[in-house]
């Protein structure tokens, strides 16, 4: 799906046009094989769009961005929040039209945005299903320091008074309240993907997609 295109029709079921955003999304991501131009491209409308906040859950209440990305289609596109953040950093072959090149690199900050920012501030649901999720101004997101030791100032005053005084780093005094998770196997795959090639990019998704990542059956043969 192109950025100013309206969604294809896939099925008859689907009667909006954010139901049928979503299906194309759902599977685009399992038919891209190694070139993702058309999924970059339909993402980024969806994206810019905020084509969540129209979907429902099935009890009715609106999608947040986690849940359109990680519930099971119909609801969301089935897929997880570290799959996304890996795929928006490649290329699409049409990102030399500076259209493409401006709607994808919104997409990307807003994802990023989405992603990295806390999933929950005060007067929202901690019961770990994503609703009613109030998430920070865009300008007050981040990881920086001053961030950091400015919520750690409203959720957690006394951890603050220790990361002022040098007696604990923000890092672990964010992971420490829990609105940070440590660094997990995942992150640093993203941090080395980010570092890859397209052709390198290209080679593991398609190694991945072969089921044989890491399985060399000649490895260590003489």
């Amino acid at each position: 799906m192109s950025i100013d295109a309206a969604p294809r029709t896939i099925s008859s079921r689907t009667t909006s046009p954010e139901e049928r955003i979503r299906l194309d999304i759902y599977a685009d991501l399992r038919t891209a094989g190694a070139d993702f131009s058309g999924f970059l491209e339909g993402f980024a409308y969806a994206v810019n769009n905020r084509v969540w906040e129209k979907l429902a859950d099935k009890a009715g209440r609106p999608l947040t961005f986690r849940q359109f990305i990680e519930a099971p289609y119909p609801v969301g596109v089935g897929s997880t929040l570290a799959k996304i953040k890996l795929i928006v950093t490649l290329q699409s072959r049409n990102e030399a039209r500076p259209e493409v090149a401006e709607a994808l690199a919104s997409m990307r900050r807003t994802v990023n945005d989405l992603i990295e920012a806390p999933l929950l501030t005060h007067g929202g649901d901690r019961s770990g299903q994503g609703y009613n999720v109030i998430p920070d101004p865009p300008e007050q997101r981040g990881n920086t320091r001053e961030y950091t030791v400015r919520r750690l100032k409203r959720d957690r005053p006394d951890l603050a008074e220790l990361v002022v005084s040098g007696a604990l780093s923000a890092n672990a005094a964010a992971i420490q309240a829990g609105f940070r998770r440590r660094d997990t196997l995942v992150d640093r795959m993203c941090r080395a993907w980010a570092k890859l090639s397209d052709d390198e990019r290209a080679a593991f998704l398609q190694a991945i997609g072969a089921r044989r990542c890491g399985d060399d059956t000649t490895a260590g043969d003489d």
